[in-house]
């Protein structure tokens, strides 16, 4: 059963992140952030060079690059999640940098974020020293509510009713 709440708040959580429930916007006009010069230093393989990200540039899951660990990054209209890191929404902040932050985080609880020239590689420095790097990949995105539809309470119910049923069959 213990399993079934995790899961479930998991995916409320990712589905109020998807639909933009209680979403922020970028300004008081709502539009995005314009993309800082790029005048930044290079990137974890020396070619590219960063710089400050758009909030539209954000609007994404990212999962991370290579053989880390860390789990996808859920980023949209200012709102952010990362399940299995930091067990709670958080936040990205625009102004002279791009942050953000997870006020239940520990190593990943406050970041700057960039992104390369092509803006389809993000790094995020974290406060406590660790930096992960994120991709975009086209193979495995995540559907945008605003184009397939905000779910309603039927589809919330089945996709619950199903992760019951794959908890009911793990445990026996």
């Amino acid at each position: 059963m213990h399993r079934y709440v995790i899961t479930a708040s998991v995916l409320a959580a990712g589905v109020a992140l998807l639909t933009a429930c209680g979403g922020s916007s970028d300004g008081p006009s709502g539009r995005a952030a314009p993309p800082a010069a790029t005048s930044g230093p290079t990137g974890a393989d020396g070619g590219d060079t960063v710089r400050t990200p758009s909030s539209a540039e954000l609007d994404f899951t990212w999962f991370p690059e290579g053989t880390s660990t860390v789990s996808p990054l859920g980023i949209r209209h200012g709102e952010a999640m990362m399940p299995t890191v930091n067990q709670c929404d958080g936040k990205v902040t625009f102004g002279e940098e791009v942050t953000i932050s997870f006020p239940c985080g520990t190593d990943r609880a406050r970041g700057t974020l960039r992104v390369n020239e092509a803006a389809d590689k993000l790094s995020i420095a974290w406060s406590s020293g660790v930096t992960d790097t994120f991709v975009k990949r086209a193979d495995l995105t995540v559907p945008d509510p605003t184009i397939t539809g905000t779910p309603d309470m039927d589809d919330l119910q089945r996709q619950l009713d199903e992760l019951q049923g794959l908890v009911d069959d793990q445990t026996g």
